[in-house]
């Protein structure tokens, strides 16, 4: 059965002000997220393994997206690089930790961060086949966008993810529901969750492959 494989990699993070503060909160996200390890799908979880990098393993897309923008908005405004590897898991699965799991999923993993290392950008998905080229265009597209984003547009977004009401979102960020709305529009979120959502169903479909 093929699972995703997810690895995320603090942009630059030798040249951070105070790396062992980041590192130390980096840790507590991840913690953060294992609480909810159901609610995102996820089979192994968030495990710091080289200090400013973690893995994990997910058995579905659903709410993928979601967690990743989470986990962005609780670091912000430290970058991070998020590569998705889609694959077979060719040993035991563990649900305790990611670490000696092995297979094409973290082998796609790992080569999607050599290439966001390599290339620029934030996002990447590997293993989809005839369509790897096309959503890896598609989500550099949202990475140079996301770079330009502020902490109120991606608090918004997240929000949205979340499933949370723009009324709600207002009250959250302390600003205007109109104030949302025009992020909301300004930022082409509705734009950029439509596109998430489709490459999530074009991983689903290739999990179920």
């Amino acid at each position: 059965m093929k699972h995703l494989a997810l690895i995320g990699d603090i942009v630059e993070s030798r040249s951070l002000a105070d790396r062992s503060a980041v590192q130390e909160r980096f840790g507590k996200c991840c913690q953060q997220i294992n609480q909810q390890r159901k609610h995102y799908a996820i089979v192994s979880p968030l495990m710091v393994t080289l200090g400013d990098e973690f893995q994990a393993v997910f058995k579905s897309s659903a709410q993928l997206w979601a967690m990743i923008a989470r986990f962005e908005l609780d670091m912000y405004p430290v970058g991070f690089r998020f590569s998705i590897g889609v694959g077979e898991i060719t040993t035991r699965l563990n649900n305790k930790s990611p670490l000696g799991m092995d297979g094409p999923a973290f082998y796609n993993a790992r080569a999607g961060v050599e290439q966001l290392r390599a290339g620029g950008g934030n996002y990447r998905v590997t293993g989809l086949g005839d369509l790897q080229k096309l959503t890896g265009h598609a989500l550099d597209l949202w990475s140079a966008s996301r770079a330009k984003w502020n902490y109120n547009r991606l608090a918004t977004f997240t929000r949205i993810l979340e499933g949370v009401s723009v009324p709600e979102i207002a009250r959250e960020l302390n600003v205007s529901e109109q104030a949302v709305y025009r992020t909301r529009r300004d930022g082409q979120l509705d734009t950029v969750i439509g596109l998430l959502k489709e490459i999530s169903r074009l991983i689903d479909e290739e999990l179920q492959s």
